[in-house]
């Protein structure tokens, strides 16, 4: 999927057409761009006819819509996502594919390197998970899993997704979220590759910041936790919410304190209005979640459901 990426969107389709497994499909799908994108998808179909390129008419403001699109157009048995920024590690499809044939797992996950363009750098993502090939018989056998939300990292099967009705929300950002909670609860059994399978290019010097690096916009929490909602309605209504509480320890430990790190640098207006959007939030969390969590981490949700802004920043200062 892309909007407005034409300089970065033909390496992302090469990263799909140069894999070691040959027999793939890529089904481009433009958000409405405006600089030509979609056009330059096209010339590359032109050239190889594994590329198909499904144009919106309209912009739809976010990832979901494109996704979903993408998936109506796909005519493959199983199914992987890329954001036309990204690229894929040249043996991904291979690699997941290979294992959920041997292992008939629903959803295959991999591991992704952060590349800090701007630094030359490289970082892993959630490593822990990916040191070793594993088989969950479910998302209870390792409910450490929510701590890897991304949908663009694994791959599916395509009866699997259709048959349990997981799409992405459309209307709001942090889409993968509840995409990845609804895969992991119905997945009756996952498999972990310790092979690199994504490449997530980061940069601050992009014309148009991700939705990750505007965490300085008060609607950016106000999405995240809209879906955090999302979630505990969807695992409420499955029978499962004995899963909140490892869902809920992922937000405390990962979600919030990505907003608390920066709170010290933000206006008034911001930080109290950050802080009432998480105490309310914070109400539903459960004293089994915060005992999972470290003690700094328990002062600092205590605070938060005060309302006390001063002691909430100084209790950030420890957290960072």
């Amino acid at each position: 999927i892309g909007y407005n990426d034409r300089t970065n969107l033909p390496q992302a389709i090469r990263s799909v057409l140069t894999q070691t497994l040959r027999h793939l499909e890529v089904v481009v799908v433009d958000d409405a761009s405006t600089d030509g994108s979609a056009e330059v998808a096209e010339r590359i179909s032109a050239e190889d006819p594994r590329v198909r390129v499904v144009r919106l008419t309209e912009n739809s403001g976010g990832c979901s819509r494109p996704r979903n699109v993408g998936l109506e157009h796909a005519r493959a048995p199983y199914v992987m996502f890329l954001d036309s920024d990204d690229v894929y590690d040249r043996h991904a499809c291979k690699n997941l594919l290979l294992t959920a044939e041997r292992t008939g797992a629903d959803l295959v996950a991999g591991q992704v390197v952060r590349l800090h363009l701007d630094q030359q750098k490289e970082t892993g993502w959630i490593k822990r998970l990916y040191t070793r090939r594993a088989v969950y018989e479910g998302i209870r056998d390792n409910p450490d899993l929510f701590f890897d939300p991304l949908s663009t990292n694994k791959l599916y099967r395509r009866d699997f997704l259709d048959s349990n009705h997981i799409r992405f929300p459309e209307g709001v950002h942090y889409e993968d979220s509840l995409f990845s909670t609804k895969a992991y609860v119905h997945a009756k059994r996952i498999a972990m590759v310790p092979n690199v399978i994504y490449y997530w290019r980061v940069t601050q010097e992009a014309e148009e910041l991700s939705i990750t690096q505007r965490r300085f916009e008060i609607n950016n929490f106000r999405d995240r936790i809209a879906v955090h909602r999302m979630i505990d309605e969807f695992l409420h209504e499955q029978g499962a919410d004995d899963l909140k509480v490892w869902k809920d320890y992922k937000f405390v430990r990962n979600d919030l304190r990505l907003y608390l790190s920066d709170l010290p640098h933000r206006d008034e207006s911001y930080q109290r209005g950050m802080l009432q959007m998480a105490a309310d939030y914070l109400a539903t969390v459960s004293d089994e979640t915060l005992a999972l969590c470290d003690p700094v981490e328990r002062v600092c949700v205590h605070m938060i459901r005060r309302l006390d802004l001063d002691e909430t920043l100084r209790t950030v200062d420890y957290l960072r």
